[in-house]
């Protein structure tokens, strides 16, 4: 009987601790990955955590189709970066004041919110879903990645690099 009561309380107590936890998110309150930079921007307009200045933020990256939004925080937020990649979210990177929070608070909320992380050392720890990668980095930034998107960057750059190896064996042969 006690070996069944046991096994019972085991689990009921690991079963909730399995079942309670939540998906990673998609991105940080209103501001979701995958959205348009005019959808972003508006939802950084009504968030008081940034202090969202507007066109002035915005930045072309190193190609024609890659913006990135740069504002300052508010709070608990130092500083915020959102990238696009052909007008589509891919990153959300937050820096949290250290004043005001530390890792380990966030560490702990976030395994209590998605479980263990799926990676840990002790530079980061990341926790995925299949659609979204989550990262809290040493010492205080959180990193929220739309996987597809990336995916699909990484294997541009790749196709890319291969591309401009090729024409710089060309330009060489020329010779």
């Amino acid at each position: 009987m006690r070996k069944y009561l046991f096994s019972v309380f085991l689990f009921i107590f690991f079963g909730r601790c399995l079942f309670a936890q939540n998906p990673v998110p998609d991105g940080y309150r209103e501001i979701r990955l995958k959205a348009g930079m005019e959808e972003t921007k508006d939802a950084l307009t009504r968030d008081p955590y940034f202090a969202f200045a507007g066109d002035p933020d915005v930045s072309m990256l190193d190609s024609p189709n890659k913006h990135q939004i740069d504002c300052e925080g508010s709070g608990f937020i130092k500083r915020a970066y959102f990238q696009f990649d052909d007008d589509r979210l891919f990153v959300i990177i937050l820096e949290i004041d250290r004043s005001r929070l530390d890792y380990y608070t966030l560490y702990t909320r976030f395994t209590e919110q998605y479980g263990e992380p799926v990676d840990l050392n002790p530079k980061r720890a990341v926790w995925e879903s299949s659609v979204t990668r989550l990262s809290l980095e040493y010492p205080l930034t959180i990193k929220f990645i739309d996987k597809s998107i990336f995916s699909e960057i990484l294997d541009g750059s790749q196709t890319d690099q291969n591309y401009k190896a090729w024409l710089r064996e060309e330009f060489l042969n020329d010779f």
